[in-house]
């Protein structure tokens, strides 16, 4: 049986990966195996001797408190240091996972030909990142690299994100921003590691990009209200921009004072206004089919939350 390494494998897409890959067996390597992780190349190196490919799902990727100088070390220094392993130790396959955050916010549907535009630092490291491993990919005809550019990813065992999203609702504190019109795509977590298990075994040598995101598309206000429902929580108000931000910008002020975080932030309220749109039209024609829908992911989601929140385990 081929042995895959994976980097940040223990997070929540790897565990959900990592269980749909009984045709291999699965090494895992993070900071709780190497001080420093995939920055510590020596340990890199050992780790992935033997095995057959790398997927390199570690990464540093929250909002806000990570300074520009961090993403950098361990996102773009990261991959360089999954690709000298993979020098070292003549791995030709390696499956990363990018965001769309690469492609910047022009508020169209963004197709893989686009150029990337990134406008937060975590997208500019996840896009210098892509670039570090493509050089890697031309290095030798033999080699094959898949990048698949994710939005927001969601499941049972998510604790960011859409799980945020969902406690804030059932807190009953939670309002829409605006209009709540922007479209902002999502993936469910079993179609994510599915399309990655698919690309494994069909995709030819060479470099390839895939978007992947899931359908039906809804609109903030649309899944803000299919959360509520779920939740049997009444519709939240909704808020203009302009003083939604201005109490956001008041708890980053008390934020800062106190060193406590908040789920109300800038950063958080400017995305919630913003769309995000990802075609996947490719993956689809390439031959991959989800076998589940959106609808069925954000049920399956919302089931796992009620049913932890019941039982007393950590909610998201």
């Amino acid at each position: 049986m081929e042995t895959i390494l994976m980097t940040g494998g223990s997070g929540f897409i790897g565990t959900h990966l990592r269980a749909k890959m009984t045709d291999f067996r699965t090494e895992l390597f993070g900071r709780k195996n190497a001080e420093g992780g995939v920055l510590n190349l020596e340990a890199l190196v050992r780790a992935s001797g033997g095995c057959r490919a790398i997927v390199h799902l570690a990464a540093a990727h929250r909002d806000e408190g990570i300074p520009r100088e961090e993403f950098v070390r361990v996102n773009e220094g990261g991959a360089r240091n999954v690709a000298e392993a993979a020098r070292v130790n003549r791995i030709e396959d390696i499956f990363f996972f990018s965001s769309v955050m690469v492609y910047g916010n022009s508020g169209r549907r963004f197709h893989e030909a686009d150029a990337v535009d990134p406008v937060t630092d975590y997208g500019a490291s996840k896009a210098a990142a892509e670039k570090v491993l493509i050089a890697w990919a031309s290095e030798k005809p033999e080699r094959r690299l898949v990048i698949l550019r994710l939005p927001v990813v969601f499941g049972p065992g998510n604790k960011g994100n859409l799980a945020s999203l969902i406690r804030q609702i059932d807190s009953g504190l939670f309002f829409i921003v605006g209009r709540g019109l922007n479209v902002r795509s999502l993936a469910y977590v079993e179609n994510v590691a599915d399309s990655v298990l698919y690309l494994m075994k069909n995709c030819p040598a060479g470099a390839h990009i895939y978007n992947y995101a899931d359908s039906p598309e809804w609109t903030s206000a649309q899944l803000i209200g299919k959360i509520s429902a779920g939740l049997g929580k009444s519709a939240p108000f909704r808020l203009p921009l302009p003083p939604a931000l201005a109490l956001a910008v008041s708890f980053d002020c008390l934020s800062k004072l106190t060193g406590k975080k908040f789920s109300v932030s800038a950063a958080r309220v400017k995305r919630l206004a913003e769309p995000m749109c990802l075609s996947s039209e490719k993956i689809r024609s390439f031959g991959f089919q989800p076998r589940f829908g959106a609808e069925e992911g954000l049920d399956a989601m919302l089931r796992w939350y009620r049913d932890t929140k019941v039982s007393g385990g950590e909610r998201a």
